[in-house]
This record gives structure tokens, C-alpha cells and sequence, in this order.
């Protein structure tokens, strides 16, 4: 299972996630409390050699998306606004598209999408993007047919992510379910999430 950490502020988080066995770390480059500057994102990009590194956007301008992608070296763009697959496709690069998952037509919506890398289904909560501590309701996850490209993502934390393995997406995106404050990662959260996974991959086998 591929495994992003996002909301990533702070080098030694980054480490850590990547001691642990996560796949990528998510620098925000939107409005948040976890929002980055692109120089800040270069200088910790730059000391991440072995990991994915991931921009998540929110209706930015292409071209400022492409400025920072080549400054801060991202190796994926995640995108949470309304981008259209046309725009996904501009970018010329890995893309990961985001929904927030309202109900079944927010499934209806993901088919125009075909061309992206993945699909990241986040909990819907009106007027919000992301990192809101919600997680989608197992009555909606229950609609979705293939989680082959499915990344799921909203308030999961070492509590609750037993609650979705058995869906078994392609992938986790979490955020503030592993934070001690906005931006700044609990070290015994990020282990806990780490050791539940590693059991859930053995059981699996």
C-alpha cells in the first residue's frame, strides 16, 4: 500500500516518515496551516533524495504550479481544486486529482479523469479542501467499486485506519490525524500508524 504524509513542514517529520517506509511526503502550497513557501519547500526538498515528494495545489495557475514544481524539484502534483482533466494534462507529469467525496456523483465526476496518476477520495466538508480531521463515511467507500487507483485520505489517524485497510486502496494520504499541532508531526502517532501497517501487510499476505 502506497503511503503519503502530508502537511510536511519540518525536515526531521520528513525523515522520519521516510525511516518508517512511507512512499511519498505532501508539501501544501495552499491556503492551510500547513502552507509552505516555496523556498522553504526547496530547502527541505533538497535533503529528501530517496522519497516522493508531492505539491498539493488548489486552483493555482499552471504555470506557477510548473515554477514551483521545477524549483522545489516535486516529483507529483496533487491538485484539490477544479481543475480540469484538460488542465491535469498541461502539466505534463504525474498528476494526482482530488475529490471530495459528497456522495455518488462525486464517483460520476472521477471518469473524465482517466489520464491522471490517482484518484485521492477525501472526506467532504462544505466550504473546505483538505486536512479537516473528517473521515469519509464507510457508506460511501461502500459505493466505490475499484480502489485499484484509489488513494483515500481524511482524519485518518493510528485509531481509526484499521477502519479502512480492508478496502485495500492503492493508497493513505494522512495529515493532521498524525500531528501534535498544525504542521508538526507526533512521533508516536507516525510509529503507531507504521506498525499497524506493517502487521496489516503480514496478516494479508
Amino acid at each position: 500500500m502506497w503511503v503519503k504524509i502530508c502537511g510536511i513542514t519540518r525536515l526531521q517529520d520528513a525523515l522520519l516518515a521516510h525511516e518508517l517506509g512511507a512512499d511519498a511526503v505532501g508539501f501544501v502550497f495552499a491556503p492551510s496551516p500547513r502552507r509552505m513557501s516555496w523556498k522553504k519547500a526547496a530547502q527541505l526538498s533538497s535533503r529528501l533524495k530517496d522519497i516522493t515528494k508531492v505539491g498539493v495545489f488548489v486552483n493555482a495557475p499552471l504555470e506557477e504550479i510548473k515554477e514551483i514544481r521545477d524549483r522545489c524539484a516535486l516529483d507529483i502534483i496533487q491538485l484539490h481544486g477544479e481543475e480540469s482533466p484538460q488542465f491535469c494534462q498541461d502539466l505534463k507529469g504525474p498528476v494526482i486529482k482530488a475529490f471530495n467525496f459528497k456522495d455518488r456523483s462525486t464517483l460520476d465526476g472521477l471518469y473524465g479523469y482517466q489520464g491522471v496518476w490517482r484518484i485521492v477520495l477525501d472526506a467532504y466538508v462544505k466550504g473546505r479542501r483538505g486536512g479537516t480531521g473528517q473521515r469519509i463515511e464507510n457508506v460511501l467507500l461502500r459505493e466505490v467499486s475499484d480502489f485499484s487507483r484509489i488513494i483515500l485520505a481524511g482524519g485518518l489517524n493510528p485509531d481509526n485506519i484499521n477502519q479502512i485497510l480492508p478496502y485495500n486502496p492503492f493508497g493513505i494520504d494522512l495529515s493532521s490525524g498524525l500531528e501534535r499541532s498544525p504542521g508538526v508531526k507526533d512521533e508516536g502517532k507516525m510509529r503507531r500508524l507504521f506498525e499497524i501497517l506493517k502487521n496489516h501487510r503480514v496478516t494479508t499476505r
